[in-house]
């Protein structure tokens, strides 16, 4: 494994973190387990991403020991209290539709509160140096404590996703281990790329057909044939502006295409795979049995496309790297690619949209003269 300026004992522990969270995950999606999967992936997989930050920073002189022990203690728990105030929500969706709703069935907000006070007080005290042109020692701590307790709610909701450990543990795994790249590999010769010109006008064609795709969607239930049914028309619609995406797609894989380290990346036809089989899952229908398996599908290809662009850039871990790429690719599905593969029909033309405007301004900025007074 290639190590960074992290040390090899924190690199283990969050590589067994990334094997704890993938294990939890893989209960929640699979098995219907409700306690082994909020355990793994809100307490176990945290915890031990937690206790290899805490020594990183230790190590580099950022935390003091008894600072690494006071955190470590509050950050453990805190996510007790946040998996014992969702352990019974999570036990009462379970029972909901047998028996009727009582006291256990719901989550703890009194222990969600103990949970977030936890987290604010593990997190405030290394943001306080971060205030040091306060000259108020009272004021330091209150923004600090404030800062904190933002960045502590935003963590325990985060957790609510269990890809999210996996997404924590690989983050801090990419900092322990990450140096700094040389220079990017060469493009390719003029030649050989395809020119702006011809990335835009594919743009074009998906921003055109997107449009009337969603347009579509939005309107077709007032269309002659459709007789008012509004989530017909809004398949039809979504489905027809998975294809729409592809030719943004195809310029947007040349466009990667043009650096060495992506010559022959798999990335630009699994991420289109992804879009067919979310078109797929749109024109089977609302509630269709095939629907949920075509939409869980398309969310994990986009993963694979997503972690097939970002791997090229990452450090190589040796025989660990097959683990840490399924955990990326997995982890970046649930918490990212399943919002997409829902979305990306909407969010397509506006996309599409962006690229044009940044298109253009490269290719003025490429064809305006260089003004006076600069080197030839």
């Amino acid at each position: 494994m290639t190590t960074g300026p992290g040390a090899p004992r924190e690199q283990r522990l969050v590589l067994v973190a990334l094997l704890v969270g993938s294990v939890g995950l893989a209960v929640a999606l699979l098995l219907p387990v409700p306690v082994v999967a909020p355990a793994l992936t809100v307490v176990v997989s945290p915890a031990l991403t937690a206790a290899a930050g805490l020594l990183a920073l230790h190590r580099r002189g950022a935390l003091s020991s008894d600072g690494v022990v006071r955190t470590a203690v509050l950050t453990a728990a805190a996510l007790g209290c946040a998996f014992a105030a969702l352990r019974p929500w999570s036990g009462g969706l379970d029972r909901a539709d047998a028996v009727e709703q009582d006291a256990s069935i719901g989550f703890s907000p009194e222990l969600l509160l103990v949970g977030w006070l936890l987290g604010t007080a593990a997190i405030a005290p290394a943001l306080v140096p971060l205030f040091a042109d306060v000259r108020r020692p009272i004021a330091r701590a209150l923004l600090a404590a404030w800062v904190g307790a933002v960045i502590a709610f935003a963590l325990g909701v985060a957790l609510l996703l269990p890809g999210f450990a996996l997404l924590a543990a690989a983050g801090v795994l990419f900092m322990l281990t990450w140096r700094r790249a040389p220079a990017d590999p060469p493009r390719l010769p003029p030649g050989r790329a395809w020119p702006r010109r011809r990335l835009a006008a594919l743009t074009a064609v998906s921003l055109a057909a997107g449009s009337l795709a969603l347009a579509f969607a939005l309107t077709g239930s007032w269309w002659p044939g459709f007789h008012g049914d509004g989530t017909a028309a809004m398949n039809l619609g979504l489905a027809a502006a998975g294809p729409a995406m592809l030719p943004m797609l195809a310029a947007g894989g040349a466009a990667l295409r043009t650096r060495a380290r992506y010559r022959r990346s798999p990335a630009p036809a699994v991420a289109a795979a992804a879009v067919l089989t979310g078109a797929a899952a749109q024109a089977v229908g609302a509630g269709a049995p095939p629907q949920e398996g075509l939409l869980n599908l398309a969310a994990l290809l986009g993963g694979v496309a997503a972690t097939a662009v970002l791997l090229p850039r990452l450090p190589r871990f040796g025989r660990w790297g097959p683990v840490v790429a399924v955990a990326l690719a997995v982890g970046l599905a649930v918490t990212v690619g399943f919002p997409l593969v829902v979305a990306g029909p909407v969010l397509a033309p506006f996309v599409a949209a962006t690229a044009l405007v940044v298109l253009h301004r490269r290719r003025g900025a490429a064809t305006r003269p260089a003004r006076l007074g600069t080197a030839e």
